[in-house]
């Protein structure tokens, strides 16, 4: 609670004045799973999350727009989780990119995607390649193994292997090694 406390005392003590809110989150988890498939294979595993974020809600005079800003941050280790000045940064900089938004004409453009929306558009757009989709032939992707479905500047990599990673394991689903 101190360490929480002291973030969001820190978010509003480097606020702008037309902050109107801030909102500090800390939190931890430790999960642990059991694997028994059919074919004798068996395998445990267990997991911890440290994380934190602030966000902030400021209001413009001159446009009466509230535009938001966050910063959130979660690793496998309490060590490895980003320090609250690099919390700070982050909340900073979200804080003013919302600020410099305004309307643009219709038309064609280049999309350029911000750090932190990235994982939510891949999310959607990988969902059909997950086993169960596959498996329960609902992807758009089955029988697309070895084709080219993207642009070839797009590449995508997999890699559970990663030391401390957030999506490293063990095994897949199946009880397969990576």
């Amino acid at each position: 609670r101190e360490e929480l406390e002291a973030l969001e005392a820190r978010a509003i003590a480097a606020a702008p004045a037309d902050l109107i809110s801030t909102t500090a989150h800390l939190w931890e988890g430790r999960s642990e799973s059991w694997m028994c498939l059919s074919n004798g294979f068996e395998a445990q595993s267990a997991r911890t999350t440290f994380g934190w974020g602030v966000e902030a809600t400021l209001k413009e005079a001159e446009t009466g727009k509230l535009p938001e800003g966050y910063a959130f941050e979660q690793a496998v280790h309490l060590s490895d989780r980003p320090s609250a000045d690099a919390l700070m940064a982050e909340l900073d900089e979200a804080l003013s990119l919302t600020r410099r938004t305004s309307a643009c004409a219709s038309g064609r453009y280049l999309m350029v995607l911000d750090a932190r929306v990235v994982g939510r558009l891949l999310g959607a757009l990988l969902g059909p390649m997950s086993g169960g989709a596959l498996h329960e032939r609902r992807s758009v992707f089955l029988g697309k193994l070895g084709e080219q479905v993207a642009s070839p500047r797009f590449s995508l990599f997999d890699d559970p292997t990663i030391p401390r990673g957030l999506g490293s394991r063990s095994t897949d689903g199946d009880g397969l090694l990576p």
